[in-house]
């Protein structure tokens, strides 16, 4: 029924303390088989998604769970206010579809995060939540590995 994209583009005005680029999540909702159409509160349904620890606008990779409740999506390392290596990949929550979501939380990864952790995707049942990051230091000795967290 909704469909994540992350829309990208140049910072207007630019900044000396964030990104040249922009990068917000947006929520767009199916309206025939094949086209979807952005919702049209989506930019204050993400408002804290796309704004995490006074990081505004880098936020991408956004995944819902089947319930629309809950967003996972990253917020990468060496931004401003990114100081424990695990925290990359944010949830947020919300407990009515049509709400904002809550201020996003980082999601602990594990320990051996040496970079970024991304790519994530949560299965139908919202028990086991899947994603990579990369391991290893070295040139010779970087690799990325996938991982799997559950809960309850």
């Amino acid at each position: 029924k909704y469909l994540l994209f992350t829309d990208n583009g140049p910072r207007t005005p630019k900044s000396t303390t964030l990104p040249a680029g922009v990068s917000t999540i947006v929520l767009a909702e199916k309206i025939a088989s094949s086209t979807f159409t952005r919702v049209a509160n989506s930019d204050e349904i993400m408002k804290k998604v796309n704004m995490v620890r006074g990081i505004s606008d880098f936020s991408y990779g956004g995944g819902l769970t089947s319930d629309g409740l809950e967003i996972f999506f990253v917020a990468p390392l060496g931004l401003p206010g990114h100081d424990k290596p695990n925290d990359s990949i944010y949830v947020a929550r919300r407990a009515l579809t049509t709400e904002p979501f809550d201020v996003a939380k980082p999601l602990n990864t594990g320990p051996g995060s040496e970079g970024l952790a991304e790519g994530s995707s949560l299965s139908l049942d919202g028990k086991h939540f899947y994603f990579h990051k990369v391991v290893g230091s070295g040139s010779k000795n970087v690799r990325t590995a996938l991982y799997v967290l559950s809960r309850e």
